[in-house]
């Protein structure tokens, strides 16, 4: 079960997207900030945070760094209202955010992108299928020097700014 970290000072917000999600898959947990998440951050429980951007944009900006230096690894999904969507979009991205989607949040869409970042990863499709069997340079006939491997961050990297660069 995959634990899905929601902050909101709204107990609505948490309510609806664990209705959207289902239990059987992903575990729910809500805190209203980061304080009181750390805990369980820095236990290394929570595979994806969905943070609710309201109003401080100075509270937000902390609560996502602080969230990207404890957790690098994790994907952060930021929800922003409709009234500073550019402005809070670029900030939520800037610190650190994986995604931006606006609120209202649809929960289908929600549902899809929480289950492509957390089952559909590329660690654990690779854990399901075990290691990867590329041939190696030597048994290949070819004129031209093999394409190095990429690491998986460099992987991730292109990825980011492939997703960022679409307008």
């Amino acid at each position: 079960m995959k634990t899905v970290l929601v902050l909101s000072s709204s107990p609505a917000f948490p309510e609806t997207i664990s209705a959207g999600l289902g239990s059987s898959v992903f575990k729910v947990v809500h805190r209203i900030d980061f304080r009181q998440a750390e805990p369980l951050l820095r236990a290394g429980m929570i595979e994806l945070a969905i943070v609710d951007i309201e109003g401080d944009a100075i509270q937000t900006t902390w609560t996502l760094e602080q969230l990207r230096r404890i957790s690098p690894r994790s994907p952060i999904i930021a929800c922003v209202s409709t009234q500073n969507h550019g402005e809070a979009e670029e900030d939520a991205y800037l610190q650190g955010a994986s995604h931006v989607l606006t609120k209202p949040v649809r929960v289908r869409a929600l549902s899809a992108l929480v289950e492509r970042l957390l089952l559909q990863s590329p660690h654990s499709i690779q854990e399901s299928t075990g290691p990867s069997r590329t041939p190696s340079s030597r048994t290949m006939s070819t004129d031209k020097p093999a394409m190095p491997r990429r690491s998986a961050s460099a992987l991730e990297a292109l990825d980011l700014v492939r997703d960022s660069s679409v307008v």
